[in-house]
């Protein structure tokens, strides 16, 4: 299906329609600058970058951080994509310009809710690690988020268009936290040495294709590893953020590092405590990678979500995506809930809005407050209704009737209110929430 159909919200005669766009026009359609789109493609960042410390940092950190912003803070337009994919499919697919094989992120795609994005699995980098982490175990279908597919719709509204605001991810008050002990590594091959693990259910695709798994390789070195162990979070919504202590400033780290063991590649003790809290777990991926004097030798990712507590062992894949016989990390998991004192710019705009909305109804209530204490003082502004002698003069004092006629005595005076009046003026009185400077012996109703 063209992309103009379908962004034209108008079905199709067909009976399956699949359109099909590009990663550069995906990313306009979000709104997304140029300079930040080729930071999120991967392409020219150098030339993008903004400030003189971008400058300093590498394709894949600009690229790491462009893509957490837009996690962490996507476009309206997101909303608009995410209620059209309800009832089509999108699939994104890379740029022509990707002659190296490598492949875009699917992370803006699956934020938007397609439902395929083109990856070419001939190159194991981190796209296509992600990939194999949300679609394991699953039957190659992954449920998306309620919120995405029109849960945050009153009754009644149209599900094909959500509302300008309520789409996924929505503001969290709790976040899920996840703590790590990393205990210590195990195994780990030496300089150039390779042990592979071919057995399992995937086993048999090693025959057909060994190039893609490489091949068993002694050690060119007899020096030991001296590894270190990395952590980052990889969100496609929400906020996440990692630390070795409890979190609680305004600086949100989403890597962490441990310190280096000095030639111990076979037993290495860590011992050190890691917190990971994501308002999404079951769409952050966290990815544990080993480093041998600044080269990735192992790593292994998986869903936040998904892991389960107590002690754990996780095996550990080479650069290729093959595992390593016997090399693994022992960790201990445990879970917690925190509450989320971090909001995203887009929940301080939501705060906003509905801040100023509040306001609105508390001057338009004040303002009827006001109203209704006016009219309260006009009508108990006569000096007739609240005179205590009700129209009777001093002088008459002596006479048997107080100087009143039987008629003022038995009738209302021309100057006095009726009856309805004066159950106005109580009503007005009952309704007023405050009424300053109100004496009972200053506004008696004569009955």
């Amino acid at each position: 299906m063209p992309v103009e159909v379908f962004f034209a919200d108008v079905m199709p005669p067909w009976p399956l329609p699949i359109t099909s766009i590009s990663e550069d026009r995906l990313l306009k359609v979000l709104g997304i600058p140029r300079t930040e789109r080729l930071q999120i493609e991967g392409l020219q960042t150098r030339r993008s970058a903004g400030t003189k410390s971008d400058r300093n940092l590498t394709d894949d950190q600009l690229t790491y951080r462009a893509l957490l912003r837009l996690a962490s803070d996507p476009p309206a337009a997101v909303g608009t994509l995410q209620s059209l994919t309800i009832k089509r499919l999108l699939r994104p697919f890379p740029l022509g310009l990707r002659f190296s094989g490598n492949n875009m992120s699917p992370l803006p795609g699956w934020l938007c809710g397609a439902h395929g994005v083109c990856l070419n699995f001939s190159n194991n980098d981190l796209a296509v690690q992600l990939h194999f982490a949300l679609f394991n175990d699953s039957s190659g279908f992954v449920l998306k988020p309620p919120e995405m597919l029109g849960s945050l719709l009153g009754p009644g509204e149209d599900v094909n268009r959500l509302k300008p605001d309520a789409y996924w991810p929505p503001a969290r008050v709790e976040l899920q936290l996840v703590t790590i002990r990393i205990i210590s590594l195990h195994q780990l091959p030496k300089h150039g040495e390779q042990r592979l693990r071919l057995d399992g259910r995937h086993s048999a695709c090693h025959d057909y294709h060994p190039e893609l798994s490489g091949a068993a390789a002694l050690p060119d070195k007899l020096s030991s590893s001296s590894p270190a162990i990395q952590l980052a979070l990889n969100p496609v919504g929400g906020f996440c953020a990692i630390s070795d202590t409890v979190i609680d400033s305004d600086r949100v780290e989403t890597q962490f590092a441990t310190q280096v063991i000095k030639g111990n590649g076979l037993n290495a003790p860590f011992a050190q405590t890691v917190h990971c809290m994501a308002a999404e777990p079951d769409s952050t991926f966290l990815r544990l990678s080993v480093t041998d004097s600044g080269k990735e030798v192992a790593y292994e990712t998986a869903v936040l979500g998904r892991l389960r507590g107590g002690y754990r062992v996780v095996q550990l894949r080479g650069p290729l995506g093959t595992r390593i016989e016997l090399a693994y990390v022992l960790v201990r998991i445990s879970f917690d809930r925190r509450e989320n004192v971090w909001p995203t710019r887009r929940q301080l705009r939501l705060e906003n809005t509905q801040s100023r909305r509040k306001l609105m109804q508390l001057s338009q209530e004040n303002a009827e407050l006001r109203m209704s204490t006016t009219d309260f003082s006009r009508a108990t502004s006569g000096d007739s209704l609240w005179q205590p002698n009700r129209g009777c003069s001093t002088e008459s004092l002596g006479q048997p009737n107080g100087g009143c006629s039987t008629e003022s005595l038995g009738q209302p005076s021309a100057s006095e209110p009726s009856t309805p009046v004066r159950k106005v003026v109580l009503a007005s009185l009952l309704q007023a929430d405050t009424i300053s400077s109100f004496r009972a012996s200053d506004h008696v109703l004569c009955t």
